[in-house]
């Protein structure tokens, strides 16, 4: 549960989670000018990532791994965009905390510490998360676990089919729904971060749960997955044991999309996760 500051005033919004209270007093992190005057932990790097963007590292008072995202003067075009996908005028950064829908369901996503804002008359000047590192997990993209047998392999593709038909069915998309933005434990718990573009596409929810497994499929490394494992997923995703007609079309547009990808980045000179 957040709790607000008692300084807040009607620009400026500053809640906390009452377990990390004393942690965020000891730091100096409990206003909004303190959390964009810290200058400690490792700044992370991302190709692409806008000016406006900054995204820190660091030990929140030996309770754990903190990770804080800053947003300064974010683009009016983008408040506006980010505005009527998510049909709801926040901050950017609550944006990025996500949606608590998604907890009352049982998908997994990473505990807010903190979330605050500055605003003008209508747009926001400065906006901030922080959260916790998902305890015990690695990205996908990181650390698949290992298959010991062909068995093991079977057990997890539908684990993680299981786990992305549940995120779906609950009306929303990621937009970002790469291997390295699911956690996994290694037994049988999944977590999404990067939350900011998550939303209910409506209308066109065909559209973007279409890109999301387009995404996954392309992140999952030739390496390590057969087109027969892409299948298995797809079916356990699914939650079928034979392809129809429609099937197969909607696996050649998840495979279309995911070619596209890989010669975009080929292009770019960026490794492929998938094989063209």
């Amino acid at each position: 549960m957040l709790e607000a500051a008692r300084d807040n005033t009607c620009s400026e919004k500053f809640f906390y989670n009452q377990a990390y209270k004393d942690e965020l007093e000891n730091m100096g992190l409990m206003s909004i000018d303190e959390v964009f005057g810290f200058s400690g932990g490792e700044g992370l790097i991302k190709a692409g990532l806008g000016s406006y963007r900054e995204r820190i590292r660091f030990e929140l008072g030996g309770k754990c791994i903190a990770f804080l995202k800053r947003y300064t003067n974010v683009p009016m075009k983008k408040q506006v965009r980010n505005w009527i996908d998510h049909k709801a005028v926040k901050a950017t950064g609550e944006y990025d905390a996500g949606p608590i829908e998604l907890v009352k369901v049982g998908i997994g996503i990473p505990e807010v510490i903190a979330v605050g804002y500055e605003k003008g008359l209508l747009f926001e000047k400065r906006s901030f998360v922080i959260t916790a590192e998902v305890a015990d997990s690695k990205s996908l993209e990181q650390r698949l676990p290992s298959f010991d047998s062909f068995a093991d392999k079977k057990n997890f593709i539908g684990k993680l089919a299981k786990f992305s038909a549940r995120f779906h069915r609950t009306g929303f998309c990621h937009r970002d729904f790469y291997l390295c933005h699911i956690f996994y434990d290694g037994v049988d718990k999944f977590t999404l971060i990067d939350l900011q573009r998550v939303f209910k596409p409506g209308l066109f929810a065909g559209r973007f749960r279409l890109k999301d497994l387009s995404q996954l499929y392309y992140s999952s490394g030739a390496e390590v997955f057969t087109k027969a494992d892409r299948l298995r997923f797809y079916k356990g995703y699914k939650w079928i044991g034979k392809l129809t007609a429609e099937d197969k079309r909607y696996v050649c547009e998840i495979n279309c999309k995911a070619k596209k990808m890989a010669s975009h980045d080929a292009k770019h000179g960026r490794k492929a996760g998938y094989a063209i």
